[in-house]
């Protein structure tokens, strides 16, 4: 196994994250079977919300699959997924400042008059994927798939 591992997180509405349910999100939503590795609780129990989970994939190429189509969760059959499963890049510190300083940026030169934009056309640096780690991010309660 590399020492690279793609990984993801969502958010069970059971105290336990389950690999299979992992698995069967996976497979309803896009159409496959990841092979997952672990599953593991990030941060501390808060009343009211639920915990994020990352789950590490034993290949990368699958997480980058779930991170490039993680939109198409917006269409699920089901209303829990739709709703409330999010899948991102786990990214470092690092990583998500900058991501964020990009975000903003756009944002900003979006909400501006165009007639003070500048002419010439922007600048826009193409980020590779293997900039950032192989990993992904589900945020969700999945009291539905859990069962």
């Amino acid at each position: 196994m590399c020492e690279e591992h793609s990984n993801f997180r969502y958010v069970p509405s059971s105290a336990i994250p389950d690999k299979t349910s992992v698995e069967n999100l996976c497979l309803a939503d896009f159409g496959f079977k990841p092979n997952v590795v672990k599953c593991r609780r990030l941060g501390r129990p808060t009343t009211g919300r639920v915990q994020s989970v990352l789950v590490v994939l034993s290949e990368v190429s699958q997480a980058g699959h779930l991170i490039k189509n993680a939109k198409s969760l917006r269409q699920s059959n089901d209303l829990t997924v739709r709703s409330s499963v999010f899948i991102n890049a786990d990214l470092t510190k690092a990583e998500t400042l900058t991501a964020y300083h990009r975000r903003r940026r756009r944002r900003e030169l979006a909400a501006a008059p165009s007639s003070t934009q500048p002419s010439q056309p922007r600048t826009v640096t193409d980020v590779s994927e293997d900039t950032f780690s192989q990993s992904i991010t589900v945020i969700n309660s999945l009291s539905s798939l859990m069962n």
